[in-house]
């Protein structure tokens, strides 16, 4: 319980820096909590992870007028998706990790895209400014994914002993 709380607070801190970080260029803006949905995909327990990314998601779409439940979905899909790919690609070593987030930075702008006009219809962002920015910002958003790495893995050190099914992890079974 004592790890949900310090996430939460990871979480608030970097709601805080995607909302001081608008005053860099478009074209290298990171996507703070684009990050911190990821990193909870790393957790243990997948049930509070994904709570906390839902709610990160919530937090974006509340602040920046989107559609309600757009960023709450993508960051949700996000949290899944790395429990999907941290299987084969053992993104808990830093260069893994980096690329991936960069690499799933560009896909969930695309998608975020998409999901704007299939929901809404007409999409006010034109393709050819948004795929100028989107390097840039795919860069940042991979550049802070190590720091946020490093205080993840300081934060979740007692991840295995809060885990419900540690047993299933251990390969021992419990002894009646």
């Amino acid at each position: 319980m004592k790890a949900v709380v310090w996430f939460a607070g990871l979480g608030l801190v970097l709601l805080l820096a995607q909302g001081a970080a608008s005053w860099l260029p478009e074209t290298l803006r990171p996507d703070p909590l684009l990050v911190f949905a990821l990193a909870m995909g790393l957790r243990g327990s997948s049930v509070s992870s994904l709570l906390m990314a839902c709610a990160a998601g919530v937090a974006v779409d509340v602040w920046s007028g989107s559609p309600v439940g757009l960023f709450a979905l993508l960051r949700t899909s996000a949290c899944v998706a790395t429990r999907a790919f941290d299987g084969a690609l053992y993104l808990r070593a830093g260069l893994p990790w980096t690329f991936f987030v960069a690499v799933y930075s560009v896909f969930d702008a695309l998608l975020m895209v998409l999901c704007l006009q299939w929901f809404v219809g007409d999409a006010s962002l034109a393709w050819g400014p948004f795929l100028l920015r989107l390097p840039g910002a795919a860069l940042a958003t991979g550049l802070i994914a190590a720091p946020v790495l490093w205080v993840y893995r300081r934060i979740d050190v007692d991840a295995g002993r809060e885990s419900s099914w540690g047993f299933i992890a251990s390969g021992t079974r419990a002894r009646p």
